[in-house]
């Protein structure tokens, strides 16, 4: 078979060609054509023709009404149905349907306009508009099915009105004073909030009455603050409203400050001190000094006019007088101040005599007491009481209190060592600052000689030895303890107040020297070993830590456990947590992946009723969790949000974070206060973090959105330069 025609055939030599059926405006005869051959020596077949009639079928229309929009009350809007056609390629018409109360001014166009109407509420207002477009094709005329645009028309926010109140005065010897903002408002009715800032601290810059602390001034002074209102939605602020507060200047009187009173001696230069004294308004201030009779000072208008003590038979009290005049009127203020001239007498007191023991007095005894007798003089100063010195091992300071004159006993239950020489001093003291007796003696005896005993072998305790004359206690090593003929002795090794064993070793009616080896266990227990787990990858599902006891020594009573993923024990997930048995459950623990964690186990020893107990050297070890195993596949969000960008207020640059769900795609925009877009761009599915460079951008308050097939939201932001 041999076939030609019209159209492009799949098997020219089959007997059972096939074509594609071409689209037709019009019915179309397509022709073909076969020729056939017996394959023998002769010539082909005549040939033979069909023709194949396509009859034409019109198409119908489709619309598409455009891409939802966004608008603001008050917009001009275009729809936009350009994207509709026609199969057949026929020209189409168009007829729009607009929702009640819409008039479009061409509802046969492509592209109507109608302006957004009115809102009166803050809730946006969808319009829903309708398209069906037409072919036109005579006797086979066919609509498209409708398509629908969505516009959602947004309230614009009025601008709120900031009122700051009526221009005001206020006497400075006010305490507070009370701003007034509540006389703001909102057109839409939103509740406000308020931003005052001024020349003075507010106590709460966001009230609508804020009070602030009336200053002292020198003359009236005017003081001005600035409140601003904002009604919460993404629109600029309130233009701010300033209101002017006068501080009126009230005159205070000045303050006079003669000094301090003084004690002085007859014939002394004596210098009087005004100048405490001070003006309230800072006003400067003039000295006015009146002297008692028999006294002139050198300068009575000074502040620190002098004059010399006159000679007195006995102490007299001199009272002088200060006036103050800050130069307005009677603003005047008066103070007094008394000098005490004394009599002259020497100022140091006699010294002590007779000393008990004797100046160079041998084996006296440790527990010794002190005395001495003290004889007045009536042209020295009485002495308010004694300053002892006793120089041992260290220097010891001791005061005694003056009764009068006679002997004196003084016991400081110090005692001293053996064999020793001791120095000590008496000196008589005043309490007037006048200085203390010169030139005393200083006086000096040795005690007496000491029986020996020793002890020695003491591992890790304190040694705690009773001698009837006092506790003495040592650590451990080897140590030399010295004691009184004839007295008893009691040994008793504790640790923190905690008898043990052995007991108590006891000595009596010692004469002479005696060593005595007194070996003792250490107390506190060792340390544990072999803490668990340990090394890299320990699952975060480890149930517990573990440790093996010590071997040796006493047993530890109790364990002490800290957990932490710090070094230094800092933040403790576990803080000294308390258990008996060589293990702790982790089972209220969360470990992390990737992470490594310190076990630090101190054992401890607590005796039987006792509150307190020896801590143990700590086991210290550590280990690490496995690390997170990620998917290669992302792991897209379930739900797309936009989130508050950060810093805000920014310059110039700022994050903006959000996510977008699977299978969907989002755009981000950007608008200036105006409405107009500065950025924008489309993001596909997943987790971003978009950074905004505001550099070439004015200072002032922006708004971004995000929004995709089931999800818009807003956010505004401010970019301070």
């Amino acid at each position: 078979y041999s076939w030609t025609g019209d159209l492009a055939l799949d098997d020219a030599t089959s007997a059972t060609p096939i074509f594609n059926v071409p689209d037709v405006t019009v019915d179309t005869e397509y022709e073909f054509v076969l020729v056939v051959d017996d394959g023998q020596i002769r010539v082909t077949s005549d040939p033979d023709m069909v023709v194949i009639t396509v009859l034409f079928v019109n198409q119908p229309p489709v619309a598409d009404a455009g891409e939802d929009q966004t608008v603001y009350e008050g917009d001009e809007v275009t729809l936009d149905g350009t994207g509709s056609y026609d199969p057949d390629e026929d020209p189409i018409t168009y007829l729009w349907t607009a929702p009640e109360g819409i008039t479009l001014d061409d509802e046969t166009s492509p592209t109507p306009s109608f302006t957004a109407p009115e809102l009166f509420t803050n809730d946006p207002l969808e319009l829903i508009f309708s398209l069906i477009v037409d072919d036109g094709e005579e006797g086979l005329r066919v609509e498209s099915e409708p398509d629908e645009v969505v516009i959602t028309v947004l309230n614009i926010n009025q601008l709120p009105v900031a009122d700051a109140g009526p221009d005001d005065s206020v006497l400075e010897t006010e305490a507070t004073y009370q701003l007034d903002g509540t006389g703001s408002y909102d057109l839409d009715g939103d509740p406000l909030t308020y931003f005052w800032t001024g020349d003075l601290a507010l106590d709460d810059a966001t009230s609508p009455t804020p009070i602030f602390n009336v200053p002292d001034v020198t003359s009236d002074t005017i003081y001005e603050f600035v409140l601003v209102v904002d009604d919460g939605q993404i629109r600029v602020t309130s233009d701010p409203d300033i209101v002017a507060i006068t501080v009126t200047f009230i005159n205070q009187p000045p303050v006079a400050d003669a000094g301090e009173d003084q004690t002085v001696d007859e014939g002394d230069e004596v210098t009087l001190d005004g100048t405490g004294s001070y003006d309230p308004d800072e006003d400067p201030i003039t000295y006015l000094w009146t002297a008692p009779g028999g006294i002139t000072l050198d300068d009575e208008t000074s502040p620190t006019p002098s004059f010399i003590a006159p000679e007195v038979n006995y102490d007299v009290n001199f009272t002088f007088e200060l006036r103050v005049d800050d130069g307005h009127g009677r603003a005047i203020d008066e103070d007094e101040v008394v000098i005490t001239v004394l009599n002259y007498i020497d100022p140091n007191p006699v010294c002590a005599i007779d000393p008990v023991p004797e100046d160079g007095a041998v084996d006296v005894p440790i527990d010794t007491q002190y005395g001495w007798t003290y004889i007045h003089d009536d042209g020295y100063s009485v002495p308010s009481g004694f300053r002892i010195s006793i120089a041992y091992d260290e220097i010891y300071e001791y005061y005694y209190p003056y009764e009068g004159e006679g002997s004196y006993m003084f016991d400081p239950g110090l005692i001293l060592g053996y064999d020793s020489d001791i120095s000590w001093q008496v000196i008589p003291t005043t309490d007037l600052d006048r200085g203390d007796a010169v030139d005393c003696p200083t006086w000096s005896f040795a005690t007496e000689e000491p029986p020996m005993f020793t002890v020695s072998g003491f591992v890790g305790i304190y040694l705690v030895v009773d001698l009837g004359s006092g506790n003495y206690t040592n650590e451990d090593g080897e140590f030399e303890i010295i004691v009184l003929a004839g007295e008893d002795i009691t040994l008793t090794p504790v640790y923190d107040g905690y008898d043990f064993e052995p007991e108590t070793v006891a000595f009596t009616n010692i004469q002479e020297d005696i060593v005595q080896n007194f070996i003792a266990s250490p107390w506190c227990p060792n340390a544990p070993t072999d803490g668990l787990p340990q090394g890299p990858d320990i699952s975060i599902d480890v149930a517990e830590l573990s440790w093996t006891p010590p071997e040796e020594g006493i047993s530890p009573s109790r364990y002490f456990v800290t957990l932490s993923d710090h070094s230094n024990y800092m933040n403790p997930m576990l803080n000294k947590a308390e258990t008996v048995d060589p293990f702790y459950s982790l089972e209220d623990i969360s470990l992390d992946y990737d992470h490594t964690y310190y076990v630090m186990v101190v054992p401890n020893y607590t005796p039987e009723g006792s509150e307190e107990g020896c801590d143990g050297p700590a086991l210290e070890w550590n280990f690490t969790t496995v690390p997170l195993v990620n998917s290669d596949e992302p792991i897209l969000p379930e739900f797309t949000e936009l989130y508050s960008n950060y810093p805000n207020p920014f310059n110039p640059s700022t994050i903006i974070s959000f996510t977008v769900k699977e299978g969907e795609t989002a755009i981000l925009r950007i608008f200036n206060i105006k409405g107009q877009v500065v950025e924008h761009q489309s993001f596909e599915a997943g987790e971003h973090m978009y950074e905004w460079n505001a550099e070439t951008e004015p200072s002032g308050m922006y708004f971004y959105s995000l929004s995709s097939t089931n999800y818009s939201k807003v956010k505004k932001m401010i970019l301070l330069k």
